[in-house]
């Protein structure tokens, strides 16, 4: 199985799954000096006389139980954690155990067992193979305090609860709470009024109906006889218009440099004309000013940012300095694939590829390769370097791969 392998060098701590050494490690070097081994064995101090000794290691001896089945009738004092089998052996005789106030009188000391039970009253609480419990209708009027009764209510220790009314504006009838009839007056009364809680909401100009409160900025079928009106106005009027005054009938207009002209607006056309890669189209009351479909240009120079959508092309480039620290390729792909650079050596179009092989998610080198392809076959792949001291870098599975380093604690592993 691919895992994280620790590369052992002077200083590492290493945990190994086997180790065979040619001789026994010494006491001094970490070594148990044992002699002899079987099952059952533990090690105890020098000295031990009940137990059958196997092997020592200087300090301790390593023994067995002289009993097949194990270590039996041993007695012991003090304290032990752990787990035994076998019959315990000892005072049953513990402080009693006695019931508190809410539980069934018993008493426990250890010699017999005993049983536990909630004590209940029968009518506000039960006790039940659930657990205890509220009795069904055990809660009455009795148990109430009087601050159960917030704003507006009134009872409590021993007294139903009620709603306070006044009388006047609020009032309980047949056990409902109900506006009492009359009973809101003017001072009651705040904010605004919907207008179809009103009789008459509006008012018709015309034909134009117009709500209480609301604008109009139209109206319908209003006849204007003998009206004078100052200021601007939009829209179509009735008549010959001979008595407006302030009508424009000439538009001037100027183009680049010194030029400029004119144009009769009741008896000439104003015609816009396309110059070098530009065309016009008029349709209705729209004119579209469009640059060629295929524009030359001798010389240009771009003072600003140039976007290309599309295909670039450069017919002799022989230095290519970009300004950018970062440089994106594949940027018109929408799935995930193979790129890179290629440096072309003997033959036109194959190089040398230092490229990313999407399936495997890895940079590799490819050489001979054919740049008009698409895709690539790496000979070799780029071993990446994780080191967890360094923020941002973690152990994540995209770089556990063959070959890959992981520095984590001052320790180096090879994930293989």
């Amino acid at each position: 199985m691919a895992t994280w392998k620790k590369v052992i060098v002077s200083g590492s701590s290493a945990a190994l799954a086997a180790l065979t050494l040619d001789t026994a490690l010494t006491v001094t070097n970490g070594g148990t000096g044992l002699t002899g081994s079987g099952t059952n064995n533990f090690l105890v101090g020098n000295g031990a006389t009940s137990f059958t000794t196997v092997g020592s290691n200087g300090t301790g001896t390593v023994v067995r139980s002289t009993n097949p089945v194990g270590i039996t009738g041993m007695s012991a004092t003090g304290s032990f954690t752990g787990s035994f089998t076998g019959t315990f052996v000892g005072t049953s005789n513990l402080p009693d155990l006695v019931d508190g106030n809410g539980i069934v009188d018993f008493i426990y000391d250890g010699s017999a067992p005993a049983t536990v039970t909630v004590q209940a009253d029968g009518s506000t609480l039960t006790v039940g193979t659930g657990g205890v419990k509220v009795s069904a209708a055990g809660i009455t009027a009795t148990e109430l305090n009087t601050s159960i009764a917030g704003n507006g209510l009134s009872g409590g220790a021993g007294t139903a609860l009620a709603v306070n009314v006044d009388n006047s504006s609020i009032e309980i009838s047949t056990d409902a709470l109900r506006v009492k009839a009359l009973g809101i007056t003017n001072a009651m009364l705040a904010g605004s009024i919907a207008n179809a809680k009103l009789t008459n909401s509006s008012v018709t100009l015309g034909s134009t109906n117009i709500a209480l409160g609301a604008t109009a900025t139209t109206l319908n079928g209003l006849t204007l006889t003998n009206v004078s009106a100052t200021g601007s106005f939009t829209g179509s009027f009735a008549g010959d218009g001979s008595n407006l005054t302030g009508i424009v009938t000439t538009l001037d207009f100027a183009g680049d440099g010194a030029t400029s002209g004119d144009v009769d607006l009741k008896t000439q056309i104003f015609t816009l004309t396309g110059g070098t890669n530009v065309n016009t189209s008029a349709s209705g009351q729209t004119i579209t000013i469009n640059l060629d479909d295929s524009i030359s240009v001798t010389d240009a120079i771009v003072t600003g940012d140039l976007t290309v959508y599309g295909t670039a092309s450069f017919a002799n480039t022989e230095n290519l300095l970009v300004a950018d620290r970062f440089v994106l390729f594949a940027s018109g792909s929408t799935t995930a694939g193979d790129g890179g650079i290629v440096v072309q050596q003997g033959t036109q179009d194959f190089g040398d590829l230092f490229g990313y092989e999407a399936t495997a998610a890895r940079w590799g080198v490819q050489t001979n390769f054919d740049s008009a392809t698409n895709s690539m076959a790496p000979e070799a792949y780029m071993s990446a370097v994780i080191d967890l001291a360094v923020p941002g870098q973690i152990d994540s599975p995209k770089y556990q791969k063959n070959g890959n380093i992981k520095v984590q604690s001052g320790e180096i592993y090879i994930y293989s």
